[in-house]
């Protein structure tokens, strides 16, 4: 019978030199585990002891630690800025019980297509702190898209800064258990009505994750009571592949419709 060695690093450079050994991952919440299995590990790095569950306010940035969880998160950003869009899509992602278990660092590191996190992560133009390999900051959508960044490091915490974005959050669900067919994060900065800068990032698509950089392009200066969607079918460089909702035309449809009621719901 296979045996898993438990290892309980006492600092960061004692934990990233036994993330370097085959097999070995860190453990946070351990809601990643339930899917991959325990079969292809050979030990796990405890993160109770390490310095990553901080909550910080400081010069207008917001670092939260990645061993912090959803419903932590959640209650943290809730009394400094309520109308936050991780308030909305971490207060929404799973059940509760999950919520008290999946961290923002392990959400960060895998990835999931169906991620409440990443959206607003790359809409807010998030930096993750690594340790290990590569000791570094950077963007979230930089991290997530580069596998050789994420490999022999980890994620210590990640930073955003206080901006004043309204906010919508679209969670694209047959019920409120499913994972996301598709998420859409809106994050937009107005003047007497008027869209100053705006930020469209969907999380689903074959891509992952997409930030609409020519739509937003396109919404700027306009009235945000008249934004409008492009026409269906208009290339946004998105393809949907099938999901449990249904099959890839009824998603691209269903992320139009949602996409239109998103906009009109920032005016």
């Amino acid at each position: 019978m296979k045996t898993l060695a438990w290892y309980y690093p006492r600092d960061l450079e004692e934990a990233t030199l036994l993330l370097q050994e085959p097999g070995v991952v860190p453990h946070g919440g351990g809601t990643g585990l339930l899917r991959t299995g325990l079969g292809h590990l050979s030990g796990l790095v405890d993160l109770r002891y390490l310095p990553v569950f901080d909550f910080k306010v400081q010069d207008g940035v917001i670092e939260m630690g990645a061993g912090l969880t959803f419903a932590e998160v959640v209650r943290r950003m809730s009394a400094l800025e309520p109308d936050s869009v991780l308030v909305k899509s971490l207060g929404r992602a799973a059940a509760t019980p999950l919520r008290n278990r999946i961290t923002i660092g392990g959400s960060v590191a895998m990835a999931p297509p169906w991620s409440d996190l990443l959206g607003p992560l790359v809409a807010l133009e998030a930096e993750v702190v690594l340790a290990g390999g590569r000791e570094e900051t950077c963007p979230v959508a930089d991290y997530v898209a580069d596998r050789e960044r994420r490999t022999g490091t980890l994620v210590t915490a990640v930073r955003v800064r206080r901006e004043p974005w309204q906010s919508v959050y679209v969670r694209a669900t047959a019920t409120h258990f499913d994972y996301a067919a598709f998420t859409i994060t809106l994050l937009a900065k107005t003047n007497d009505g008027v869209v100053e800068d705006i930020r469209l990032v969907v999380v689903g698509a074959k891509n992952k994750v997409n930030r609409l950089r020519e739509l937003e392009a396109s919404l700027i200066g306009q009235p945000a009571g008249a934004l409008r969607a492009p026409a269906l079918g208009a290339d946004l460089g998105l393809e949907f592949p099938a999901k449990t909702i249904g099959g890839p035309e009824y998603v691209a449809h269903l992320f139009h419709v949602e996409l239109e009621r998103a906009l009109a719901a920032l005016g």
